[in-house]
């Protein structure tokens, strides 16, 4: 299977945030990576995410660091002027229609959000990294 993996996966992971379980988001995320390697998904890692992430210190090299050492297989994805235009036939915030645009352009089976619920009433199958375990 072939992951778009949200930004707020990856800084949840990195800033320790708590979930509504008061148990780290982070062994959470910790999860979700260990079954996507048992299972050999792909995780795409748009520069999107790498630009959301970056408001908050998260640099590129954490992430490729975080999926190497969890042994993922996993693919960088690029941007264009095209895919922010398109970002905008969407009803929605323009960061997560830019998501939606790249889960598509990337040809990913899933998003994987904290946020579902930005993502609905869209033809792509979101989850979140708890419904893999």
């Amino acid at each position: 299977m072939r992951i778009y993996v949200d930004s707020n996966v990856f800084l949840s992971y990195f800033l320790r945030e708590f979930g509504a379980n008061y148990r780290f988001l982070e062994e959470r995320v910790t999860q979700f990576l260990a079954v996507c390697y048992a299972d050999k998904h792909v995780i795409i890692v748009s520069d999107w995410v790498v630009k959301e992430c970056r408001k908050k210190h998260i640099v590129k090299k954490d992430i490729v660091e975080l999926l190497e050492k969890s042994g993922l297989q996993f693919e960088g994805l690029k941007y264009t002027k095209q895919d922010i235009a398109k970002a905008y036939g969407f009803d929605t915030h323009h960061a997560d229609a830019l998501h939606i645009v790249l889960t598509r352009k990337a040809k990913a089976d899933v998003i994987v959000t904290w946020n579902k619920k930005d993502f609905e009433g869209i033809d792509i199958r979101v989850m979140s990294p708890d419904e893999f375990s």
